[in-house]
């Protein structure tokens, strides 16, 4: 059975979970869209207050309907990720070896056990409190380090929750985010790099497509 990052749920609950959706085509928002794209801490600032009060506006509808909430996360979330960069780097050299029909399999496959793995989690932490810290951005940086806090009832003390983005045609978009300086994608890759060392690139799609043909779990409130 594969061992799943055990962070990863209290990463994405603890903000927004920012998590991948792997179709191709980008989806650009303008600033009527109430998003400044240029700045990227003002940006997630804006994603994750718009996210969370509709999740915590409709929290028991969408406990009774996981479909809702895979939904809010492609509309609001999805957008903002460059998912095929993380596809890319979660799979590591394996995904240069990879033939194009793989890459389009793990790629569908890793999508599905996020959204299902997440917005579990996102219910049940929905009452996190997020603190953006100041940050400078020197004009002509592409790439930023973004990073937060934050405060659980379960916790004595803020989770540093930093996000990596690089800019891309005129928007910043998020490329990795790491838990009191454990990166997500990292973490992940040396999952499925062992793996695939027991049972093959094929093997591991097979790994997550079993898992996400199971029953997703019950959310309860923490």
């Amino acid at each position: 059975m594969m061992i799943f990052p055990g962070f990863a749920r209290l990463w994405f609950s603890g903000l927004l979970g920012l998590i991948l959706s792997f179709t191709l085509i980008p989806i650009t928002y303008s600033q009527a869209d109430g998003v400044n794209t240029d700045n990227p801490t003002k940006m997630l600032e804006v994603v994750s207050k718009r996210t969370l009060e509709k999740i915590r506006r409709d929290r028991s509808m969408l406990e009774e309907n996981p479909e809702g909430l895979k939904k809010i996360i492609r509309d609001e979330i999805f957008p903002y990720i460059d998912r095929v960069r993380m596809a890319q780097w979660a799979l590591g050299k394996h995904w240069r070896r990879a033939t194009r029909e793989q890459r389009m399999a793990f790629a569908r496959e890793f999508q599905d056990l996020l959204l299902r793995t997440y917005a579990t989690a996102l219910l049940k932490y929905i009452d996190a409190e997020i603190e953006f810290l100041p940050g400078k951005l020197v004009p002509g940086d592409r790439q930023a380090i973004v990073r937060s806090e934050v405060n659980l009832k379960s916790s004595p003390k803020p989770v540093s929750i930093n996000y990596r983005l690089y800019l891309s045609n005129n928007q910043w978009r998020v490329f990795d985010i790491s838990i009191e300086d454990v990166s997500l994608i990292a973490s992940y890759r040396t999952t499925f790099s062992r793996e695939i060392r027991q049972q093959g690139i094929t093997g591991l799609i097979e790994s997550l497509h079993q898992r996400n043909q199971e029953e997703p779990e019950k959310s309860s409130k923490g």
